[in-house]
């Protein structure tokens, strides 16, 4: 099984992107996309100005730039540079890319694995935990950091009065911090956690990360305990849409915590203030693909999407074609 295909480059990617230093990054708004683009910055001299690197703000909405990671097929036909990614893409791509089976951190460290360095490698750690698949990580990884396993947590009094030890491994907790970063806005200052720290203590243990993460766990207990503005959902057979009101993008974390309860059902969370909306269950290429063809930016991958809705789209008009496409 190939864990990457590549199309239109006619000669070893890393000559192919080193010619082009420093490279002008575009990459997504999640652990995966900024550990990949701190994967890169670790073999590659990148652009760090006003302009890049750069987050768009709409998945598969890069415009200029030498590279996009973890991003989808290009929105913007004029779009010529290197595309490195494991979303779906067109059979016969005309741009250059690199298409991985595996989280794109991952991907990037197949094809470019000896020319990271060793103490860099771990940040494919956090990209493989962030895309919620850690069984991914490389056997040699688990034998180079063998403090993946160290466990740290917190100690809490139960209801009883009695005292509870919550210790997770390092490995898993990874992600959290830079996704909570990126939930609040901070997605600059992510990618610069990542980029400064020396290890996964270090960002497990960032002051800036561990307040997002704090803000968004406060959020999301607000969320879900609203009075005024209750958490809406409605079933259609086994999708669910799950409606609900924030600054924040903690779509993804109610997902996948109403998913972990429910297996064979299909998750739809909108954020009616952000407009952005995540999918989690076994139909999300279905119905990623189904909004495409009626013209929403929906995509991802097996069992992790995500819709943005463009200026003129309103999340009624999303909900009333969901049900238009869910009883069909």
């Amino acid at each position: 099984m190939k864990l990457y295909e590549i199309f239109n480059i006619d000669k070893p990617l890393y000559e192919y992107l080193k010619e082009k230093e420093p490279l002008k990054v575009n990459y997504h708004s999640d652990a995966d996309g900024v550990s990949s683009c701190a994967l890169i910055a670790s073999i590659f001299n990148i652009e760090r100005s006003k302009y890049f690197p750069i987050s768009p703000s709409h998945f598969g909405m890069y415009k200029e730039g030498d590279l996009a990671l973890d991003l989808g097929s290009p929105l913007v036909k004029s779009w010529n540079g290197c595309i490195i990614d494991h979303h779906e893409h067109p059979d016969n791509p005309s741009y250059p890319l690199v298409l991985g089976q595996v989280p794109t951190g991952l991907t990037i460290y197949h094809a470019l694995k000896d020319h990271i360095p060793d103490d860099r490698k771990w940040l494919v750690v956090v990209s493989c935990v962030g895309d919620g698949q850690p069984e991914a990580i490389p056997s040699e990884l688990w034998d180079m950091y063998p403090e993946l396993w160290h466990m740290s947590g917190n100690v809490y009094k139960n209801r009883y009065g009695g005292l509870k030890a919550y210790p997770y491994p390092l490995y898993a907790k990874s992600s959290s911090p830079v996704n909570s970063l990126c939930r609040t806005g901070a997605v600059s200052k992510a990618l610069d956690v990542l980029l400064r720290a020396r290890n996964i203590r270090d960002v497990i243990n960032n002051v800036s990360a561990q307040l997002a993460q704090k803000e968004v766990s406060v959020e999301e207990n607000r969320v879900l305990t609203d009075q005024n503005n209750p958490v809406q959902v409605e079933s259609i057979g086994n999708f669910t849409i799950v409606t609900y009101k924030s600054k924040f993008n903690i779509a993804g974390r109610i997902g996948a915590n109403l998913s972990k309860g429910d297996r064979n059902n299909t998750y739809i969370i909108i954020n009616e203030i952000t407009k952005e909306a995540s999918v989690r269950g076994v139909m999300t290429i279905y119905l990623t693909n189904k909004l495409n063809e009626v013209g929403y930016l929906a995509g991802g991958h097996s069992g992790y999407g995500g819709i943005t809705l463009l200026q003129t789209q309103t999340t009624t008009e999303l909900i009333n074609d969901l049900r238009r496409i869910l009883t069909k």
